[in-house]
């Protein structure tokens, strides 16, 4: 592991995002995670009860999974191809494109974009660009 790498660590961890385990720094961040199965069930009568004695469930089972990836607010660019550009967090508020503070995501471009709507001119920043 080069200097210039745990550099790189050391300043995410100053700044509260994530540390990566492996040498792969911008891997793909979840967003979201939705898994539906549908377990249809069958009534099975026995005789001389008025119910059901079991419900037996019917194959095949449907199972449906949406796995949603960080990505851009404004322009839809996935997060693992648009690099990490770190600003600080009053500028950011400035900008936040979420109604959460500290929330929300932009691309360097987009972040470029709203700061000039915003009129903010000069503003230090951090890009960490995908190996």
């Amino acid at each position: 592991m080069n200097e210039s790498y745990l550099e790189q660590i050391l300043e995410l961890q100053n700044v509260g995002h994530r540390v990566p385990e492996n040498e792969n720094l911008y891997s793909s961040m979840i967003q979201s995670i939705n898994i539906s199965i549908d377990l249809t069930r069958q009534e099975m009568p026995e005789l001389g009860r008025r119910g059901p004695y079991c419900r037996n469930v019917e194959f095949p089972i449907e199972i449906t999974e949406e796995i949603k990836l960080l990505q851009c607010y404004d322009c839809g660019l996935k997060y693992d191809e648009c690099g990490d550009c770190v600003i600080d967090d009053e500028t950011w508020e400035k900008i936040n494109p979420s109604s959460i503070k500290g929330g929300g995501l932009l691309c360097a471009n987009c972040i470029i974009k709203r700061l000039r709507k915003a009129g903010i001119c000069e503003v230090d920043a951090k890009l960490y660009i995908n190996p």
